[in-house]
């Protein structure tokens, strides 16, 4: 599931990262594991200044953007600390 945010009234879907849902989970540990992915993602983008590159199409055509919080990018750390899978991974949450 893409990673929205809202940014300067707009929003933006955050480009390489998939992570669990909530409202849509399809198990319990899904949307356990989306809370703690938002969580998670809320205190990132309010550790430092959050830069958002031009949006572009992924390989699904869907259009989303880069996001970096001081100069680290988002969906690398979020992947990185297992709370999101790298989009196209083919992982589950659910098993």
């Amino acid at each position: 599931m893409l990673t929205t945010i809202y940014a300067n009234g707009e929003r933006v879907e955050i480009a390489g990262l998939d992570a669990p849902g909530i409202g849509d989970a399809k198990c319990d540990r899904e949307h356990d594991r989306g809370v703690e992915a938002a969580s998670e993602l809320a205190e990132l983008l309010n550790s430092g200044p959050v830069t958002i590159g031009k949006p572009f199409r992924d390989q699904n055509g869907r259009r989303v953007s880069k996001v970096e919080v001081k100069g680290r990018d988002v969906a690398l750390k979020m992947i990185g600390d297992d709370v999101a899978h790298e989009t196209n991974s083919g992982l589950a949450w659910c098993h």
